[in-house]
C-alpha cells in the first residue's frame, strides 16, 4: 500500500510532536552534546539544558531565516561558520542595551585582523538593523551553534535561552 504524502506542515508538526516525546524521556540527540560540554566548560554548568522546549519556536529555524540573505555567499562549510558566528554576535549584540552594543562589538573585534574590522562592523551593523526590523519579538540570545554538513545543504542546531514571558513568538 501507497503512502500518502504528507504536507511541509504535518511533516513540521510531526517532528515536533518527536521532539517533544524525546525530551520528556530526557533524551538529548547527541549533535547538543558538544555544544552543552562546550557551555559548561565556559561556565554554564549550574543551568538545566532543555530540549525543545514546548510552547517555542526552534531557533535553529530562527537563525536560518535570519542568515538567508547571505547563504548564497557560504559557499564553504568553513564561510558557513563564519556566517553563523557572525550572526550569532549580531543577534545577541541586538538583544543588549543600546548604549552596550558598541563595547559588545569593540571587544569581539579585538580577536579579528585589523583589515578584517571595518568589514565586521558593517556586516553586523546590518544584520543588527535585520534582527532589529524583522525579529523583534524575538528576545532569546543564542549561545552556541553546531553546523552539519549533509552534502547538500547544512543542518543547524542551536542551543538558546528558554523564551521569556514577554517573547511574542511562541507557538
Amino acid at each position: 500500500m501507497a503512502r500518502k504524502k504528507r504536507s511541509r506542515d504535518q511533516r513540521r508538526k510531526q517532528k515536533k510532536q518527536k521532539h517533544r516525546q524525546r525530551s520528556q524521556a530526557g533524551g538529548v540527540p547527541a549533535r547538543y552534546n558538544k555544544m552543552i560540554r562546550r557551555l559548561q566548560e565556559a561556565g554554564w554548568g549550574g543551568h538545566e539544558f532543555v530540549y525543545a522546549p514546548e510552547q517555542a519556536e526552534k531557533m535553529s529555524e530562527v537563525l536560518r531565516d535570519f542568515i538567508e540573505p547571505y547563504i548564497e555567499f557560504a559557499d564553504t562549510p568553513e564561510a558557513m561558520r563564519r556566517l553563523i558566528a557572525t550572526a550569532l554576535v549580531a543577534w545577541n549584540t541586538a538583544l543588549l542595551p543600546e548604549a552596550e552594543q558598541a563595547e559588545s562589538l569593540k571587544q569581539v573585534s579585538k580577536a579579528l585582523p585589523a583589515d578584517a574590522v571595518d568589514d565586521f562592523y558593517a556586516i553586523v551593523g546590518e544584520m543588527i538593523e535585520r534582527k532589529n526590523a524583522f525579529f523583534a519579538d524575538y528576545t532569546r540570545h543564542m549561545l552556541d551553534y553546531e553546523l552539519t554538513d549533509t552534502g547538500d545543504s547544512y543542518r543547524i542546531s542551536v542551543i538558546s535561552t528558554l523564551p521569556t514571558t514577554n517573547d511574542e513568538r511562541t507557538t
